[in-house]
């Protein structure tokens, strides 16, 4: 499956890194449509990008964290948990996963019978979280 195939692909990247690149650049990393993987401003770009994922930064000092997923997400899929989950055993902190079977990356898919249950797993979950590790004990 080709997750990143056209321009609006490379502006998206180019948001999540903080618009850092011109239209210019942008357009030099497309050929016919499709992304120029050779070029080096994509390069440099998806180095960038790659640098920024929650993996690069689990170690000793992580936080306990929750990670919720959609079934229906393009960008990033479910099974990217197995990865943090490994490296967040390996550390011996807890990696919690709320599962929304048919949510996009964007969650909005809230408004069916299972979405709805989803939110109310992740409402639930979230206090959990926030009761047992950010709730000063008496």
């Amino acid at each position: 499956m080709k997750i990143f195939s056209d321009l609006s692909s490379i502006q998206f990247m180019n948001v999540f890194l903080g618009n850092i690149y011109t239209e210019k650049a942008l357009s030099e990393m497309i050929v016919n449509g499709q992304i120029y993987k050779e070029s080096k401003k994509y390069q440099e770009m998806f180095k960038k990008v790659q640098n920024s994922f929650p993996i690069k930064f689990v170690d000793n000092e992580t936080l306990p964290t929750l990670c919720v997923y959609g079934g229906n997400d393009s960008l990033v899929g479910v099974g990217m948990y197995g990865f943090l989950k490994e490296l967040f055993d390996k550390y011996g902190k807890e990696l919690g996963l709320v599962y929304m079977r048919y949510a996009g990356h964007e969650l909005i898919s809230y408004n069916t019978e299972d979405g709805i249950k989803a939110m109310r797993d992740m409402h639930d979950k979230l206090l959990e979280y926030a009761e047992k590790y950010f709730i000063p004990e008496e």
